[in-house]
C-alpha cells in the first residue's frame, strides 16, 4: 500500500516538476529586439468623435496598443515594411487596414462604424484559439457587452435567460441550478476568464458572485467539449470574460436599486502604466427577500398552513478581485490574480435554526510567450478553496442534555472543497493551413467534511493530455480534429475525441460537429457516508464516469444587417449516477438507528435533443429586433420520463433603439422571456411569460467623465407564481417592480 502511494506521489511530483520547468523556460526565453519605427494615429466613430479604448493590433506580430481619451494610439518597435493594422471595439465593426512603414514615424487615421451583428466578435472558447465568431469551426453563441448594456439586468441568471433561449435556472436556497438545453449544471463547465468557477452546495453553483456590470462578454459552446475542457463538459461550456480597460486610468462605479431592499454596487479601477497593468473590482449585493405565498403544504395532512418561509431570503455578498499583469518583453507576459468572495444567507428563525454562509478564495498565476504569428506557449496555475457553513440565527439546545449546543450568530463548518489546476499549452502555426494545439493539465481535488465522509475527507486527481489541429484545406473550409486522454484516480484512463467543420458559401455558413464528453464521479458520489434522520447515504468506488455522444449541425446566414441560424442537436448520455433502490440495513446499521440505505449507482441513460433558432436584424434609424427559440426534448431513457426540471419550449424576444445627439445618447429596449411548464416527478412548475423595459440615458460631461442613468420596469404584466412554498417554481419574480441605476465613468 505504502509503495503504491509512494509511486503515485512520485508520479505526480515528477509531472509537476516538468510543468514548472517548462513554465520557467518560457519566462527565460526573451527574444525582443528594439526597433525605431513608430506608428501613431487616431480612431474615430462615424460622427468623427474619438473612440476611447479601441484595440489596435499588428496582424501576425502580437504587437498592439489601445486608444487614449482623445482616441489616439501609438505602436512602437516596428521594422520598416508592410503590415495589416486591425482595429476592434465593442459594438463597432472590425477594421483591417494595410499600412506601409517606410520612415521613423507613420500616421494612420481609422474610422469605425456601428456593428449590427456579433459575427465580427473575437471568440476563444470553442477552439482555445482566437477566431472571428463567423469563422470559428466550433459553434459558439456570444452575449456581448452591447447586449448587456441594452437590457440592464442585475444578475447573471437574468442576463442569460433574457438573451438565450437555451438557458434556464431553478433558483434554490443554496444557489441557482443552471440548465443548458435541458441538462443540469453538473454537466456544464462554468468559467470566468478561462478559469473554472468552483465550489457548490447540493450540486448548485452560487452564480451571485458573477456581476453583469463586470462582464465584457459571455461565450457559450453547446454540447460535449471534454476534448479541450475535460470532466463535466457534457452539456457545454460557458466562459464569462470580464472587462479590462487599456486606458492609462479607468474608474467605473455602478449602483443599482429596486424593491425589497434590492441593492448592488460594482466598482472597477484599471491602471495601465508602461508594462504594468492592474485591474481591481469590488462588488456588493444585498436584498431583504420576499414571499410569493404565505402558505405551504402540511406534509402530514396535505392541507395548506401559514408559513414565514420566503421564496427568496435575505442575503448579502461581497466580492474583491485583483489582477496584475506585467509585460517582461513584447513577447512575454505574466500575471497574478486573486478573488475573495463571501455570502451570508439568512432564514427566519421561525422557519429554521440556521442560514448559510459561504466563503471562496481563489488565485492564479501564469505566463504567456508569444512567438511569431499565432504561435504561443502558456502556463497557468490556479487554486480555489470554498467553505460552506451553517450560520445559526438563535440559540439551539441539545435534545438530550437541554444545554446550549449552538449559540446565536455561531458559524459551524459543514464542508471545505479545494481544487488546484495546472495547465501547460502550446499553440503552433504550421505553414498556412494548420494550427496545432497541444497541452497537459493536472487537477487535484480535496474535500473535507467529517460528518459526511467515513475518513473525514477524500481526494482525487485527474491528469490529462490533449491535442487539436485546426486545418484549412481549401478556402472557406475549416476543420477541427482533436482529443483528450485522461487518467483519473478512481476510474483509470479515458479518451474523448472531437471533430468539427465549417464551410462558408457567401453569406451562408454550414457547421457540423461530433464530440464525446465525460463527467468523472464526484468525491461525494465516490466516498460519501452520511446518516440523516435514519437514512444512510453511501458513495460507491465502483462507479463508472458518466459519458455522452453529441452531434449537431447548423445553417447560418448573415448579410445586410440580418443574422440568423438554426441548429439541430442530439446528446446521448449513459451511466447517469443517482441513488438506486433503497437497501435493507445490516444488523449493525439497524443497531445504529438506520432504517434505509441508499447507494450511488450508474442507473440510467438520458437524451437531450432539439432545435435552436436565433434571429437578429438591424432595421435602420437605431432600431434592432431579435429573438430565439429552443425546442428541447430531454428525457430519462430508462424511465421514459422527462428529465427533472426540463421544459420543452423556451423563447426570447427583444427590440431596442439607440441614438446619439451630441453629448447625450439614449438607449431603450424591451425584452421578453417565454417558456412552458417544467417537469418534476412530484409536480410540475408553471410556465411563464415576463417582459422587461429598460432605458439608459448617457451624458458625456467631458471627454474624461461620463454619467449613465438607467430606469425601467421588470415584469411589466405583473406575473407572480403564487404556488405554496415548498413547491416547484418556474420563476421567482415578485411581480412588477421598478428599478434604477447610476453609472459614473472616469477615463484618462
Amino acid at each position: 500500500m505504502l509503495v503504491a502511494v509512494g509511486r503515485s506521489f512520485y508520479y505526480k511530483a515528477n509531472i509537476m516538476k516538468k510543468l514548472y520547468t517548462a513554465a520557467l523556460l518560457v519566462l527565460l526565453a526573451i527574444t525582443a529586439f528594439a526597433q525605431n519605427a513608430v506608428v501613431r494615429g487616431t480612431v474615430k466613430d462615424e460622427k468623427g468623435k474619438p473612440i476611447i479604448g479601441a484595440n489596435l493590433l499588428i496582424k501576425g506580430l502580437n504587437i498592439g496598443a489601445a486608444t487614449n481619451s482623445r482616441g489616439e494610439f501609438e505602436i512602437k518597435s516596428l521594422k520598416k515594411g508592410s503590415y495589416t493594422l486591425v482595429a476592434t471595439y465593442t459594438g463597432k465593426q472590425r477594421v483591417a487596414k494595410a499600412i506601409a512603414v517606410d520612415g521613423d514615424e507613420s500616421f494612420i487615421s481609422i474610422n469605425m462604424i456601428e456593428a449590427y451583428s456579433n459575427l465580427d466578435e473575437i471568440v476563444v472558447t470553442g477552439t482555445g484559439t482566437h477566431h472571428k465568431l463567423k469563422n470559428v469551426p466550433v459553434q459558439t453563441e456570444v452575449i456581448t457587452r452591447k447586449d448587456i448594456e441594452k437590457i440592464g439586468v442585475k444578475s447573471f441568471e437574468d442576463l442569460a435567460t433574457s438573451m438565450s433561449a437555451s438557458f434556464d435556472f431553478t433558483p434554490g436556497t443554496m444557489g441557482s441550478f443552471m440548465r443548458l438545453n435541458g441538462l443540469g449544471n453538473d454537466f456544464i463547465v462554468l468559467m470566468v476568464n478561462g478559469k473554472r468557477v468552483y465550489g457548490d452546495v447540493g450540486g448548485q453553483s452560487d452564480l451571485n458572485r458573477i456581476s453583469p456590470d463586470n462582464i465584457e462578454k459571455i461565450e457559450v459552446v453547446k454540447g460535449a467539449s471534454s476534448a479541450l475542457y475535460g470532466s463535466d463538459a457534457i452539456a457545454g461550456v460557458v466562459n464569462i470574460i470580464t472587462k479590462k480597460s487599456k486606458n492609462s486610468f479607468n474608474l467605473e462605479n455602478v449602483s443599482r436599486f429596486s424593491k425589497y431592499g434590492d441593492y448592488q454596487q460594482s466598482n472597477t479601477v484599471d491602471v495601465n502604466i508602461g508594462k504594468l497593468t492592474s485591474n481591481t473590482q469590488l462588488a456588493r449585493k444585498q436584498m431583504d427577500g420576499y414571499q410569493l405565498s404565505a402558505f405551504e403544504v402540511d406534509t402530514k395532512t396535505g392541507n395548506l398552513k401559514p408559513t414565514d418561509a420566503k421564496a427568496v431570503n435575505r442575503f448579502f455578498d461581497n466580492t474583491i478581485s485583483q489582477r496584475i499583469g506585467y509585460a517582461i518583453t513584447s513577447n512575454i507576459d505574466i500575471y497574478a490574480q486573486g478573488t475573495i468572495y463571501e455570502k451570508d444567507y439568512f432564514r427566519p428563525y421561525t422557519v429554521a435554526d440556521y442560514g448559510f454562509y459561504y466563503k471562496d478564495i481563489s488565485g492564479s498565476v501564469g505566463a504567456k510567450y508569444k512567438m511569431s504569428g499565432k504561435s504561443t506557449i502558456t502556463f497557468d496555475a490556479a487554486s480555489d478553496a470554498f467553505w460552506y457553513y451553517y450560520h445559526y440565527n438563535k440559540d439551539v439546545l441539545d435534545t438530550k442534555t437541554k444545554q446550549v449546543k449552538f449559540t446565536n450568530d455561531q458559524k459551524t463548518l459543514n464542508t471545505k472543497q479545494t481544487r488546484q489546476d495546472y495547465n501547460l499549452k502550446s499553440v503552433t502555426a504550421i505553414g498556412e493551413n494548420h494550427l496545432l494545439t497541444v497541452g497537459a493539465d493536472l487537477v487535484n481535488e480535496y474535500i473535507s467534511s467529517p460528518e459526511r465522509f467515513k475518513e473525514g475527507s477524500a481526494d482525487a486527481y485527474t491528469l490529462g493530455f490533449y491535442a487539436q489541429d485546426e486545418y484549412t484545406p481549401i478556402k472557406g473550409l475549416n476543420l477541427v480534429v482533436g482529443g483528450r486522454l485522461v487518467d483519473h484516480k478512481a476510474f483509470g484512463s479515458r479518451f474523448t475525441p472531437k471533430v468539427a467543420a465549417l464551410y462558408t458559401i457567401g453569406a451562408f455558413g454550414l457547421r457540423a460537429s461530433y464530440g464525446q464528453g465525460f463527467k468523472a464521479p464526484t468525491l461525494k458520489e465516490l466516498y460519501f457516508e452520511y446518516n440523516k434522520t435514519g437514512v444512510l447515504y453511501l458513495g460507491n468506488q465502483e462507479l463508472k464516469p458518466q459519458s455522452s455522444n453529441f452531434y449537431s449541425t447548423s445553417v447560418e446566414y448573415s448579410a445586410n444587417g440580418v443574422s440568423a441560424s438554426i441548429t439541430a442537436y442530439r446528446n446521448d448520455l449513459k451511466n447517469l449516477i443517482d441513488y438506486g433502490s433503497d437497501l435493507t440495513p445490516t444488523p449493525e446499521q439497524a443497531a445504529q438507528g438506520i432504517k434505509r440505505v441508499k447507494v450511488h449507482e450508474n442507473i440510467s441513460k438520458a437524451r437531450s435533443q432539439g432545435v435552436d433558432l436565433l434571429v437578429n436584424a438591424y432595421l435602420g434609424g437605431g432600431f434592432s429586433i431579435g429573438g430565439g427559440y429552443s425546442l428541447t426534448d430531454a428525457k430519462n431513457r430508462t424511465t421514459n420520463t422527462s428529465l427533472e426540471g426540463a421544459a420543452k419550449h423556451y423563447a426570447t424576444a427583444n427590440a431596442s433603439y439607440k441614438q446619439t445627439y451630441g453629448w447625450y445618447s439614449i438607449a431603450a429596449s424591451v425584452n421578453g422571456r417565454i417558456q412552458d411548464e417544467k417537469y418534476y416527478a412530484k409536480g410540475n412548475a408553471k410556465g411563464y411569460n415576463t417582459w422587461r423595459l429598460t432605458t439608459t440615458h448617457s451624458f458625456a460631461a467631458s471627454q474624461h467623465f461620463k454619467i449613465e442613468l438607467t430606469a425601467g420596469i421588470d415584469n411589466i404584466f405583473d406575473y407572480i407564481d403564487n404556488s405554496p412554498y415548498g413547491g416547484y417554481y418556474g420563476t421567482l419574480t415578485p411581480g412588477r417592480t421598478a428599478f434604477g441605476g447610476v453609472t459614473l465613468k472616469v477615463t484618462y
